[in-house]
C-alpha cells in the first residue's frame, strides 16, 4: 500500500488514501459515535470521481451505506479494507 492524504484548495480533506497496484481506497476516519452524511460529500463526490472504494470509519456501532460510502466501525472497517 501507499498511504497519503487528500485536502484541496476549499479546505476539504480526506484522512487517508490508500492505494495498492491500480485501486484506490479513500478513508474518511471520524470519533462521533453517530455519523453524519454531511460530512461525507467530498468522500463520497472524490470517491465517484476516482472510481474508488470509501469508507467511514467511525465509533458508530450502526454499519450503513450513505451514497456510496460504506460506513463501518472502526475495528470492522479495518477488519474489511485489509483482509
Amino acid at each position: 500500500f501507499q498511504l497519503s492524504y487528500l485536502r484541496n484548495y476549499d479546505g476539504n480533506e480526506i484522512d487517508l488514501v490508500l492505494k495498492r497496484a491500480k485501486e484506490i481506497i479513500l478513508i474518511e476516519i471520524k470519533s462521533t459515535t453517530k455519523v453524519d452524511s454531511h460530512d461525507l460529500k467530498f468522500l463520497e463526490r472524490t470517491a465517484v470521481e476516482w472510481g474508488a472504494k470509501a469508507y467511514c470509519l467511525s465509533q458508530d456501532s450502526i454499519q450503513r451505506k450513505v451514497g456510496t460510502v460504506l460506513c463501518l466501525p472502526w475495528q470492522k472497517g479495518i477488519n474489511k479494507i485489509f483482509e
